[in-house]
């Protein structure tokens, strides 16, 4: 179901607010959980069809108010929650809502979570009923989600957080190994490569030899058993995000051990292609209003400065596919030894409540890293004047990155 705004508004006055705030002693458990997972689940489906990739937020204002009444009133009552798929509905509410909570309710909801599915963490998932696997497999997959989108680094640096990450790893590697019941496995595979991609300053890196090889054979293990079972059932944009992430893991280790990436040479080229022939082609880049007016700046600035003075390409791609809003190869007549990739960041790229980026955001600047990289934030972009006042922040913007990566040499 999606709704224009005016009809969620009527929606949220009418029938769940008076069941939230009121008669309590009559409404059955947990009814303020489901309706809030049932707004954000209809916000987000309405907002997704409604606004697309436009320069529009991705959500409703009128709501923002409503969800942190919401989560502020979680804080000290987590422990009082007595139903693991409650704490669940909370977490996928959060996702959904498009909200950065504290990230100790996050911490708190899935201690919570923890104790009241009984989860042991030493427990052998061939021996479980596969109808618990799954179940399972799917709560702890919006756990890892959320930490993800939020880029809950210290959340996930909790020994009790990363020992729900290890049986999540433990049940991926014996279901690649067994698998009976046929149980896709493909998004459960992808939220593990997102994990480790985004949250790697969490995650301790193997000093010996010995842990090396483990570390590694792991991961192959998973991404093996998806480009030989299951990379038809991956959707384009997953690909993307899998991709992306697989090369950051790629670039990363390959720089914690000098050089010497532990992945596959073949596989890494296998998945890129599936990449470029699958999704590609179709990753047409979405051109907003907001993109267009910091495009038409940039313009008018080399104009003004001399076109042999500044070369810059707009919308492309580097040789490992990763998308750029700008690559500006040449700065006031000085051909730049690393070109600086100019993002422009619209609401998309943002909590509704909060101006710390997406995970995804946060991987793609590492991505990035052999080049300089500078945000243009919709939230400075809407304060500024006139055309001239944008021109002269981007002009200034672009000066003091190079500046600054200059320095850090």
């Amino acid at each position: 179901m999606a709704l224009n705004q005016e009809q969620l508004k009527k929606l949220v006055l009418e029938l769940y607010i008076p069941f939230m705030a009121g008669r309590t002693s009559i409404v059955p458990p947990y009814i303020k959980t489901d309706a809030m997972a049932h707004i954000a689940s209809i916000e987000q489906r309405s907002c997704d069809k409604l606004f697309g990739r436009s320069s529009l937020p991705p959500y409703m204002d009128f709501l923002e108010d409503m969800y942190e009444d919401y989560f502020e009133s979680l804080a000290p009552i987590v422990f009082h929650l007595k139903s693991p798929v409650a704490v669940i509905k909370i977490i996928r509410t959060i996702r959904s809502s498009k909200y950065r909570v504290n990230p100790n309710l996050i911490k708190s909801l899935i201690i919570q979570y923890q104790l009241l599915a009984e989860i042991d963490l030493h427990d052998l998932p061939r021996e479980q009923d596969p109808k618990q696997v799954i179940k399972s497999m799917a709560q702890l997959s919006s756990i890892f989600h959320v930490l993800q989108i939020y880029n809950y680094n210290e959340v996930f640096n909790d020994a009790r957080v990363r020992g729900l990450f290890q049986l999540y790893e433990h049940t991926l590697l014996a279901l690649t190994k067994s698998n009976p019941k046929k149980l896709a496995l493909n998004q459960w595979i992808a939220t593990y490569f997102r994990s480790v991609g985004i949250l790697t300053e969490s995650f301790d890196q193997p000093t010996s030899p010995e842990d090396f090889t483990a570390f590694h054979s792991k991961q192959m293990q998973l991404f093996k058993y998806l480009l030989e079972n299951e990379k038809d059932k991956l959707q384009p944009p997953r690909y993307a995000q899998m991709y992306q992430h697989v090369l950051f893991l790629s670039k990363y280790h390959a720089k914690v051990y000098k050089g010497e990436s532990y992945w596959e040479e073949a596989l890494l080229n296998q998945f890129k292609q599936i990449w470029q022939t699958v999704c590609y082609d179709e990753a047409e880049s979405q051109i907003t209003k907001y993109h267009q007016d910091i495009f038409e700046c940039l313009q008018n600035i080399r104009k003004e400065v001399g076109h042999n003075d500044i070369a810059m390409d707009f919308n492309v791609h580097t040789a490992d596919l990763i998308e750029a809003d700008v690559l500006i190869k040449k700065w006031a007549g000085v051909n730049l030894e690393r070109p600086l990739c100019l993002e422009c960041n619209g609401p998309w790229h943002y909590p509704r409540n909060s101006e710390e980026p997406y995970g995804k955001d946060i991987l793609k600047k590492r991505l990035l890293g052999r080049m300089q990289y500078l945000s243009i934030p919709y939230f400075d972009w809407a304060i500024l004047g006139d055309q001239k006042a944008k021109e002269a922040y981007l002009k200034d913007c672009i000066d003091n990155a190079l500046l600054s990566n200059e320095e850090d040499k």
